[in-house]
């Protein structure tokens, strides 16, 4: 959790309130995370409760997991390159990467799974999982959220 609250507020001049405060009060990062996280907890521990955890898992498999997955397809086989992390592969286990495996980091995984993200959200506002709108919105921001942050 420090880690993260490095990064958070390395851009932020050191004269900063939220940089003085949470430098002098290291610990306090870590209580206010718990505490939010148990908050949002509280909402899936109600009797009627199924219904947000079928919402919130619907957007997250279909959306989260998704666009997660065609990130590391790109990395690992355009940004980082598939060459170079079969020439890694190579070095650090002992065995070469088959040449087709290469190919599916390049080409067919992201394909694949942009259309499956394609359908996804296509499905989705054809017949979505609830009726309600703002059930629905609070299932787009769950799922697709933390991408536009």
């Amino acid at each position: 959790a420090n880690g993260i609250l490095r990064d958070t507020l390395a851009p932020l001049p050191s004269d900063h309130v939220a940089v003085k405060f949470f430098v002098q009060k290291i610990w306090s990062l870590p209580l206010i995370t718990c505490f939010m996280l148990f908050l949002i907890g509280t909402a899936f521990c109600k009797q009627n409760s199924v219904n947000a955890i079928d919402v919130v898992d619907y957007y997250i498999s279909n959306f989260s997991l998704t666009l997660v997955c065609i990130a590391q397809f790109l990395v690992i086989g355009w940004v980082f390159g598939a060459d170079n992390f079969s020439t890694l592969m190579e070095h650090r286990l002992g065995w070469s990467v088959p040449r087709p495996l290469a190919l599916a980091w390049r080409y067919f995984g992201p394909l694949v799974l942009t259309i499956i993200l394609i359908a996804g959200v296509v499905g989705s506002f054809q017949s979505p999982i609830v009726p309600e709108g703002w059930a629905q919105f609070i299932g787009w921001v769950v799922g697709v959220g933390p991408f536009l942050v």
